[in-house]
């Protein structure tokens, strides 16, 4: 109590009329109203608590209260911090195990043999068509039966027209502009030799001198891109991690790649042609 009487600069003894009479000529002398000094509201308001507490009592020390009350906003805060904390480690730890148990999921069991399966096989088909592009080609004799006159835009020439032959199907060439399809019916379509792809069409002009037709919208004008493309689900395996690229790399492999490479095989007999290296 003797520290709320020193604020007012009386003795513990003072009565209750010196207790007022010094508050007021203290609020008089700190009231913000009449002192602007940063100071002032401190000692207004030290002066206020001590006048309270000397007239209602009170023994606590008025400093032990204020740190008693710093101390539990502290606690407080701390508390809040702690709890905040183990809800952050606690998410953390229930994704870390979403996490291992995808990752396992991709990478073992079943679906992981097939994966691996299938990314071997989309080498061997990548190392076959890197062989085939050096291996020379061979040519298959066929009859024109047709040709549309209109004219389209190609993947890899400005523009291309159909022609239809009597065995071999319907394919897109290159449009010459001037080229006669219809002047001498025997051709020969040039393919590749593993996979049997069509590159071109060669028809004679005069009987005696070819012109060359390059096909167009075939697997064959996807080279060297289509390579690159079946090299990636066997670099996915390799680059095995627990990471966003490597979740992205397998279902890109697994749903794209791999429908592609079997769409390809599966279509103008090029399975076969897969198991036998082009000698069926």
């Amino acid at each position: 109590m003797k520290q709320y009487y020193d604020i007012l600069g009386l003795p513990v003894t003072a009565s209750k009329a010196q207790v007022k009479k010094a508050y007021r000529r203290l609020v008089m002398l700190y009231h913000p109203d009449r002192n602007t000094s940063p100071e002032a509201q401190a000692r207004f308001l030290l002066i206020q608590k001590a006048y309270d507490a000397i007239n209602s009592g009170q023994s606590t020390s008025f400093h032990q209260k204020e740190e008693t009350a710093f101390e539990k906003r502290k606690r407080e805060s701390e508390i809040r911090y702690k709890k905040a904390r183990e809800r952050y480690n606690s998410k953390r730890a229930q994704e870390h195990q979403r996490e291992n148990q995808y990752y396992q999921q991709l990478t073992t069991g079943k679906q992981w043999m097939v994966f691996k399966s299938m990314s071997f096989a989309c080498a061997l088909l990548a190392l076959l068509l890197v062989v085939e592009y050096f291996l020379p080609h061979h040519y298959q004799k066929d009859t024109i039966h047709g040709y549309s006159k209109d004219i389209y835009g190609g993947l890899i020439n400005p523009s291309v027209m159909l022609v239809e032959l009597e065995d071999q199907g319907k394919f897109w060439v290159f449009n010459t502009g001037y080229a006669r399809p219809f002047d001498y019916h025997t051709c020969y379509v040039e393919r590749s030799w593993i996979f049997h792809q069509p590159i071109a069409l060669h028809h004679p002009q005069d009987g005696r001198n070819y012109f060359i037709y390059p096909i167009d919208f075939t697997a064959n004008v996807f080279f060297p891109f289509s390579v690159i493309l079946l090299l990636i689900p066997l670099f996915t395996i390799f680059y095995k991690r627990k990471t966003t690229s490597f979740s992205i790399l397998y279902h890109t492999s697994y749903y794209l790649i791999f429908v592609l490479a079997i769409l390809f095989l599966a279509t103008e007999d090029r399975w076969l042609h897969f198991l036998t290296a082009g000698f069926a």
